[in-house]
């Protein structure tokens, strides 16, 4: 590997050594092609030792593969509307919900605010898309052509 691109597309670590005090240090290849360029070569990148304060430092990516943590996927709500389909549940499990306008030519994509809806329809109201879509218009141009989606974050 000679650059940062080459090593952030195989989830590859850098490590950096002080060659006088022996400190190491270690940062994805991803998070430093951001920052220097995808185009950077891996032994040009100047660190600077936080204990000795010299900038005389080897630069090596790692042989072992960096393994990310996996980003949580975009899901459905519930197929039920038992407790855990409804809006309450939705809000104490940290859910966002989107509305996107299928209307030609509109596409707009707001954030449903989970609270007013709660406040409007009650808590144990249901989640799915038969429940909350007749429900909802798009504020953009007035369309009930609405899709939703749900996401844990």
């Amino acid at each position: 590997m000679k650059t940062l691109g080459q090593a952030a597309r195989h989830g590859m670590l850098v490590r950096t050594r002080c060659r006088k005090c022996n400190k190491t240090a270690s940062f994805t290849a991803g998070s430093l092609s951001d920052m220097f360029g995808h185009g950077r070569e891996i032994r040009s990148v100047k660190f600077k030792c936080k204990d000795c304060n010299t900038t005389d430092c080897e630069v090596l990516p790692y042989e072992e593969i960096f393994k990310p943590a996996a980003k949580p996927q975009p899901v459905q709500v519930q197929i039920d509307t038992s407790e855990n389909g409804t809006i309450g549940a939705m809000i104490d499990h940290g859910y966002t919900l989107w509305a996107f306008c299928h209307r030609r030519g509109c596409n707009h994509r707001p954030k449903i605010d989970l609270q007013m809806l709660a406040r409007q329809l009650g808590r144990n109201h249901g989640a799915l898309h038969k429940d909350l879509a007749p429900k909802l218009k798009c504020s953009a141009c007035g369309s009930k052509q609405l899709g939703l989606s749900a996401t844990p974050y």
